[in-house]
Order: C-alpha cells, then sequence, then structure tokens
C-alpha cells in the first residue's frame, strides 16, 4: 500500500501562492481604507413643524431650501386656507 496525499496548488487555474497573495493584500487594503477614512460627525434632526392638515398645510412631498440667511422654505401639496 503507498502513501499518498493530496496536494492543491491551483484554485480556479491560478497558483495557489498567488491567490492567497492577492486576497491577504484585498484584505489589508480594505482595513487601510476602513483606518484611513476620517470620523463622521454624527447628524441631530430637530422637528421644526408638524403639519396639522388645516390653515398650515398638509403632506408636505418636498424637502426644505435655505437662503443665505439660514431661513427654510418648503412646500405642502394639500391643506391650507381656502379663502
Amino acid at each position: 500500500m503507498t502513501n499518498s496525499t493530496l496536494r492543491i496548488t491551483s484554485i480556479f487555474g491560478a497558483d495557489l501562492r498567488t491567490t492567497i497573495g492577492a486576497i491577504t493584500a484585498g484584505i489589508l487594503l480594505i482595513a487601510l481604507i476602513g483606518f484611513a477614512a476620517p470620523p463622521c460627525q454624527a447628524q441631530t434632526f430637530q422637528v421644526l413643524h408638524t403639519f396639522t392638515g388645516a390653515d398650515d398645510g398638509a403632506i408636505p412631498l418636498a424637502g426644505l431650501i435655505m437662503d443665505a440667511a439660514g431661513n427654510l422654505y418648503g412646500t405642502a401639496s394639500g391643506g391650507g386656507k381656502n379663502e
């Protein structure tokens, strides 16, 4: 009886050492990008107005825009005074 060992020398036709080296380089690159990224500042939000569906409007669909003075403007698709 002969003693035979199975040796894996390639993965998908590529040399095993080359494949392991590429995977290792990819992992190191991902780790480097993760540590090099600057920390993000947390954002906080505050409700400025809650629409009641009466004279103040209803169903705001679009976002807000800000002018140079910091005032916010937006539109609502329903509600409001019908005079």
